[in-house]
């Protein structure tokens, strides 16, 4: 609000809405009041600017007033200055000033404040400055809850005997069990360890399935996905392979996270490792994940947005504080300026994102740790005025400081100086052994080609010493389209037409169907197939030849000049999926010949006898028709065959294993045998020389190592006689390598010779004089003392910034980083915090109503190694926690603590839609629980058996039923607000993932007697022993639903599965499941 004139009088009459939204005297100032006027008016009215000399941020100080006088008369709102003017309808004079007016239902709050007295609540702390906030202030321990008690429950009982409140009693055995394996391991407990508590389920037995709970791997899982929430984990998306957010080894970081929290290391170490792994533990690979808190934050397009949500929220995750508020200006309510926003961005100015492959392979898809380092040493920090980017106050000079308000460093930033291994990946100790296994591998690879190839060099030498030589067709089908067979043939789509002797098909609608030629004779099982066919012209998006065509779909293997590839598409109830894709150069005008060979689910094809695709298909085969097919496609054929694929005849399982091959004969003669033979021979030869080849590799990379590790000193030795062995190994390397180049490309030279293609021999002509020119160079060049080096090298120094910073955040004088983790885990354990903003803990949050007991937990939070793990047990082991969540409605302290301020009882809380789904597959016992792994597509978590927070989980492309459940939004989410809508009932009845999950339980629980399946159901699915009302209704709904299903005829066993299934499914959709009581 703008300043009240000092000499307005009071001539409005106030016309307030009837509504409202409670009694006067149900508002409660701290409640209901003041988070209205902190929004709209304390920026103005405040402890930083009080205009007219007035400040709403206080109960008493609106009573006192400013120039003006008081702005509250109790119980008169007509007479009340601060009603007034925010509801005239003079614009000039309606506060707030150059804003939209309150609400109804905010003015609604206020009056009736003003009505019921315009009470100050007890106690009210008014800060003198925004400085001597509470948040602020370093917290303390405090004496009283150092008794040898849980500080917890001493804190408690004496706040419910001065309130005269009586907590609810503890809950009950089964709630509590099931309450704290939740919480702890996001898994319900096992019937076994349900019947084992209620056994003795005494507080040392408690306190035992405590602590298995917390030992247990799932603890990481749990916590992991909550932390992940506040650090704002993302994988990576963009456009097609492009990344342009986050990265797409990020889920190292998820890993790196759950074997932290498994481990228990400190809440300070991971904070220092998420900022700063790179400067502390340059080395050290595992420590290197963490920074994916900062690499998830990469922008390929505005480097500006990247920085703003890094600035954002490094303050707010682990600070409570809302620096993003004074991008463009100071900030309103904190002592926070907009010199101290660019502040905090100076310490991550230098920093950008890299990929260190664990790999020989180096390309954006290897695997590899993506992690920060300080690209720039020098980088400049600039003042954008008012926050444009394009308006820079080139008078400023930024430095990384922290702000005032927590006065200065305790240790200003130094810059590092770096290992050789961290600026020089490729000295990594796992980066050369990676390329050693990487050259082992293809020694082993090549050593059992030898051996394949032997094999079939024998079978072929074989079936020549009996064949005759006479030409014995193979093929089982084939047409050269001379003349129209329509017995042959079956048309779909756009018109196929003979003309000249060749097969015409214009299929250039926009409509988007595949027309095909479809084969009416039945191919064998493993067969192989070849079509030619020349493209015609036109905006052609593929042409293809299809395999297994039936009623609910087909495999196609198509080439597409629009898309420059090779590919198989694989349609099933109309759905179109694509596991094979390969690059291909396709031209209109040229003519293609694609052979395909299909031996089960393994695919191979060739491209005018050049191996291009290898796909293992993802679902089994159906039998069905072979045919050729065009998609927004002009062409015409020239030849179409199949035949059954040769039992010898080897099928590779990857590119680089079949890479020199050719496609499997269709008409075998003594002539193409010996053909055969002599392509087998060569291939052997080449296949030896490779192995050479990779002999002379091998030495060339230990003498590079050797060369490279002394010249940085890695190792204190000569390195002149180093690099000498190194440059004259590797040229060694280099003349084979270009010798076996040679031999291959006249290979295939050779094999394209009297191919009516001439661009294509023209090409492989091309291929081959570079080939030899290359040897030549190679062989003329003397050996020196240069030698490539073992990578890409990166600054040797770091700024040392983020150190700095981290080690300020996570020392113990900070007076935010623990108080603000501390109510975090609070908050995910009650479901209720301690702090009403779990990220904002400026001046616009009041001072908690039990600030000694969470300043006593941050201490000890601090004190016991920032130990999660001791702070859970401490949470989860007090009476608190304990605790019946039931509302008793005649309860006196339901009334006087209606918000259960008091924690006199736990809150009912809401499964996450993550907790959901695994509690479904880990009580059908289906949970495959292994611990972290690459990330899973999310498309797979709707059959898949892994955990849900190893299922992609981006902005884009999340699991759909994770959203039913109040998913975590990408963008932001320091805690998530619970929804009750009707798609969770309807997605719990109509999912067929629960749906079949839930018959899985009921089938394996699944007994002869209908009272034990009852029983064993109850206690499972919901944690607890049925009612007697539940039992007979569950038992009588057995009963009927068996008699229903015997009439149909079946059998009793199906019928007890089937009707024991229903019952579990019904069980997962009643609401003791859903709920965490």
């Amino acid at each position: 609000m703008s300043h009240f004139h000092a000499t307005i009088t009071i001539t409005v009459a106030v016309a307030l809405s009837t509504s409202s939204p409670s009694p006067a005297a149900d508002v409660d100032f701290h409640r209901d009041v003041r988070p209205i006027l902190v929004k709209h008016c304390v920026a103005c009215h405040g402890p930083r600017s009080h205009k007219a000399g007035l400040r709403l941020d206080a109960a008493t100080l609106i009573h006192k007033g400013g120039e003006s006088g008081r702005a509250v008369v109790a119980k008169q709102p007509a007479q009340s200055l601060l009603l007034t003017r925010l509801t005239t309808n003079d614009p000039a004079l309606r506060m707030p000033a150059e804003a939209k007016p309150l609400s109804k239902n905010d003015i609604s709050v206020i009056r009736n404040w003003i009505v019921g007295g315009a009470v100050i609540p007890t106690n009210e702390t008014i800060p003198a400055s925004p400085e001597d906030h509470w948040a602020w202030k370093t917290p303390g321990r405090s004496q009283r809850l150092t008794n040898g008690d849980n500080p917890i429950d001493v804190y408690f009982d004496a706040e419910h005997r001065k309130q005269s409140i009586t907590p609810r009693p503890a809950a009950r055995p089964e709630h509590l069990l099931r309450r704290v394996s939740l919480d702890l391991v996001g898994l319900p407990p096992t019937r076994k360890q349900l019947h084992d508590f209620l056994t003795n389920p005494a507080d040392p037995t408690y306190a035992k399935n405590v602590d298995r709970l917390l030992k247990s791997p799932h603890h990481g899982e749990r916590w992991g996905r909550h932390w992940m929430d506040i650090w704002r984990y993302t994988d990576w998306f963009g456009l097609g392979k492009e990344v342009r957010y986050s990265q797409k080894s990020i889920w190292r970081w998820r890993d790196w996270i759950v074997e932290s929290l498994n481990s228990d290391l400190g809440y300070d170490r991971m904070v220092v490792d998420m900022l700063a792994a790179d400067e502390i533990a340059p080395t050290d690979l595992d420590r290197l994940r963490a920074t994916g808190f900062l690499t998830r934050g990469f922008n390929l397009f505005n480097r500006n947005y990247w920085l703003d949500d890094v600035v954002e929220h490094t303050a707010k995750a682990f600070m409570g504080l809302t620096l993003n508020c004074c991008r463009c200006h100071d900030h309103k309510y904190d002592p926070l300026s907009q010199d101290e926003y660019y502040s905090w961005r100076a310490f991550f100015e230098p920093y950008r994102v890299r990929l260190d492959s664990l790999t020989a392979n180096t390309s954006p898809d290897a695997p590899a740790i993506s992690r920060v380092y300080d690209a720039d040493l020098d980088a400049k920090t600039l003042f954008y005025i008012r926050g444009d980017e394009k308006n820079v106050d080139k008078n400023k000079v930024i430095s990384p400081v922290i702000p005032s308000l927590f006065g200065s460093f305790f240790q200003s930033a130094k810059p590092i100086n770096l290992p050789p291994q961290a600026w020089y990946p490729g000295l990594n100790t796992l980066a050369v052994k990676s390329q050693r296994e990487d050259i082992t591998r293809r020694v082993a690879a090549n050593k059992k080609r030898i051996a394949d190839t032997g094999k079939r060099l024998e079978a072929q030498q074989a079936r020549l010493d009996k064949i005759g030589t006479k030409k014995t067709p193979q093929a089982l089908f084939s047409d050269d389209f001379k003349m129209a067979r329509p017995r042959d043939w079956q048309e779909i789509g756009s018109p196929w037409t003979i003309v000249d002797g060749h097969l015409h098909n214009q299929n250039q609608s926009q409509n988007g169907k595949q027309s095909r030629y479809e084969c009416t004779q039945l191919p064998p099982r493993d067969f192989v197939a070849t079509s030619k066919f020349q493209i015609t012209g036109g905006n052609t998006r593929s042409i293809g030849l299809c395999f297994d065509i039936s009623k609910p779909g087909q495999f196609n293997v198509y080439i597409s000049p629009s898309g420059q590839q090779v590919s198989l598409a694989q349609t099933f109830n109309g759905k179109n999926t694509y596991p094979g894709r390969g690059k291909q150069a396709v031209k209109n005008g040229e003519i293609y010949e694609v052979t395909i060979a299909v031996r089960d689910r393994l695919v191979n094809a060739w491209v005018n006898g050049q191996f291009r695709l290898v796909v293992k298909l993802p679902i089994p085969r159906r039998d069905g028709r072979l045919g050729i097919s065009t998609y927004q496609a002009t062409a015409e054929f020239l030849r179409f065959s199949f035949s059954a694929l040769d039992p010898a005849a080897s099928l590779f399982t990857n590119l680089e294993s079949g890479k020199n091959s050719t496609p499997p004969q269709a008409v075998i003669t003594r002539e193409s045998l010996l053909s055969t033979i002599a392509g087998l021979k060569d291939e052997l030869a080449l296949t030896e020389q490779d192995l050479g080849v990779l002999a002379l590799e091998s030495r060339s990379l230990a003498s590079r190592v050797a060369a490279e590790r002394a010249r940085y000193g890695l190792d204190k030795v000569d390195v002149a006689p180093l690099r000498k062995t190194a440059a004259a190994d590797q040229l060694r390397h280099e003349i084979a390598a270009a010798e076996l180049a040679v031999k291959r490309a006249e290979r295939k030279l050779a094999a394209a010779t009297g191919n009516n293609n001439s661009k294509t021999t023209q090409a492989l002509k091309t291929t081959a004089d570079q080939a030899r020119k290359t040897l030549d160079q190679k062989r003329a060049t003397k050996p020196g003392t240069k030698y490539k080096p073992l990578g890409k090298q990166f600054p040797r120094q770091s700024t040392g910034r983020r150190t700095a910073l981290a080690r300020w955040i996570t020392s113990p004088a900070n007076p935010l980083t623990a108080r603000v983790a501390v109510n975090h885990i609070w908050t995910r354990h009650f479901g209720q915090p301690l702090v009403d903003s779990m990220f904002d803990f400026g001046t616009r949050t009041q001072q908690p109503d039990h600030l000694e007991l969470l300043d006593h937990l941050a201490t000890e939070f601090i004190a016991s190694g920032w130990s999660m793990k001791k702070l859970h047990r401490m949470i989860v082991l007090s009476r608190a926690y304990q605790r019946e969540s039931k509302i008793d409605v005649t309860d006196p302290a339901e009334t006087t603590d209606p918000d259960n301020r008091l924690f006199r009882r736990v809150q009912v809380r809401q499964m996450e839609g993550e907790i959901l789904r695994d509690s479904l597959l880990s009580l059908s016992g289906q949970l495959d629980a292994t611990i972290g792994g690459m990330v899973l597509p999310s498309a797979e978590a709707e059959n898949g058996l892994r955990r849900t927070i190893y299922y992609r989980y981006a902005r884009d492309d999340k699991f759909k039923m994770l959203q039913t459940f109040d998913a975590a939004g990408v963008e932001e989410c320091y805690r998530r607000h619970e929804t009750v809508v009707p798609q969770q009932s309807l997605a719990l009845a109509n999912s067929r993932m629960v749906q079949s999950l839930s018959g899985a339980i009921g089938q394996r629980l699944s007994v002869p007697s209908h009272s034990a399946f009852v029983t064993a159901a109850f206690e499972t699915i919901l944690g607890r022993g049925p009612s007697s009302t539940e039992r007979s209704i569950t038992i009588e709904a057995c009963d009927k639903l068996a008699g229903q299903l015997a009439s149909q005829g079946l059998g009793p066993v199906e019928v007890r599965t089937r009707v024991h299934r229903h019952v579990a499914h019904v069980l997962v959709m009643h609401n003791d499941f859903l709920i965490i009581r």
